[in-house]
């Protein structure tokens, strides 16, 4: 929770500028992918410190005193961790994506509301390019950029009574590869619909870079008293790199049955789910361990059982990851950490309460 804190630290301080109900809605919105991931870890330290300290303190010798075997007892937590794995892997594979991308539309339209504040900052601002949406931007000889460009960054110099002075417009291909630079004096924003806006510019000067293999300045460059045609602008919100983040289990189902997924978008999904499915279930897989280890070196002290169980929890993730990120597996591999914690932990529980 407290990296994501940090992580958007500046867009929270500018929610709450505008709107406290905007800061905690915010804050809320962040909480269901801390939990999914603290939820199991924090249940696991839990086991070895609860469990630690009983048996430190010969209560759990005190309930076999009693007639009561360490089923009786192991059972409870073993129930215990199944049901918060289920929890978990809900908020990790649904409540988390939905949250996310709640988060990042919310995120979106505080900015647009409050472009010019953006604008007065000098932050470039990264839009995403449609190809049949912008082909009415070029005219002429820049024409081809319309399927050439995928993406743009702006830039505004000031912000004089509302209008915006000195922009400079930077156009990319897919590959990232610059493709022109775009320049204008003055310009006017008129709002379109929530998410998007027109640009309209004045005393443009544009240049394109050169083509693969031509040597020598660029030979095309023109200005222009007016832009013909305003140039419109959405946020890039839910690229492909990032896609698998915002789609929850059950809209994945609904995707593949339409067959509304490439092949790619279908692989980051499967790997996505199959690691935070796991990490939600570690803490079933690793009760057994975690209580064997309280059970065999339990000690009275707070800290060294949770630094044991610190040390177990990492040696865990350590080896998931090992496993999880060959790329050919997509993503099953995080299981096997969850198996071989599991029969490991069975195996020894077993042969300690047979002793």
């Amino acid at each position: 929770m407290y990296g994501n804190l940090s992580k958007h630290d500046d867009i929270l301080f500018r929610a709450l500028s505008i709107s406290p109900m905007l800061f905690m809605e915010l804050i809320f919105l962040m909480v269901p992918f801390a939990l999914s991931l603290g939820l199991p870890f924090g249940f696991s330290l839990a086991v070895i410190f609860c469990v630690g300290r009983w048996s430190a303190d010969r209560e759990i010798l005190a309930m076999q005193s009693l007639g009561m075997g360490h089923f009786h007892w192991i059972r409870t937590v073993l129930c215990t961790a199944l049901v918060l794995s289920f929890i978990g892997c809900f908020g990790s594979l649904h409540w988390a994506p939905v949250a996310r991308n709640s988060f990042d539309q919310n995120v979106e339209k505080m900015i647009y509301q409050d472009l010019n504040r953006l604008a007065v900052d000098g932050k470039e601002i990264q839009f995403s390019v449609n190809r049949k949406d912008h082909e009415k931007w070029f005219a002429g000889s820049f024409t081809s950029l319309s399927k050439e460009v995928s993406h743009a960054s702006l830039n505004i110099g000031q912000v004089i009574d509302n209008q915006w002075r000195n922009i400079r417009l930077q156009l990319f291909d897919q590959t990232g590869k610059l493709q022109a630079i775009l320049h204008a004096k003055r310009g006017s924003v008129d709002p379109f619909q929530p998410g998007c806006f027109d640009l309209n510019l004045e005393d443009v000067d544009i240049e394109k870079t050169p083509g693969e293999g031509v040597v020598g300045p660029s030979t095309t460059f023109i200005s222009f008293e007016k832009w013909k045609n305003p140039l419109r602008f959405q946020l890039s919100h839910q690229t492909n790199s990032g896609f698998s983040k915002y789609v929850s289990i059950f809209e994945f189902f609904f995707k593949m049955d339409q067959d509304l997924m490439t092949t790619g978008q279908y692989s980051s999904v499967i790997k996505q789910f199959n690691k935070y499915g796991a990490l939600a279930f570690s803490s079933a897989a690793l009760a057994p361990v975690l209580i064997f280890c309280a059970l065999f070196r339990g000690r009275r002290e707070t800290y060294a059982n949770l630094f044991l169980g610190l040390l177990l929890c990492l040696v865990y993730f350590l080896l998931a990851k090992l496993f999880g990120e060959i790329p050919r597996i997509y993503g099953t591999g995080w299981w096997l950490g969850n198996v071989i914690s599991l029969i490991l932990g069975i195996i020894l529980l077993k042969k300690f309460t047979k002793s």
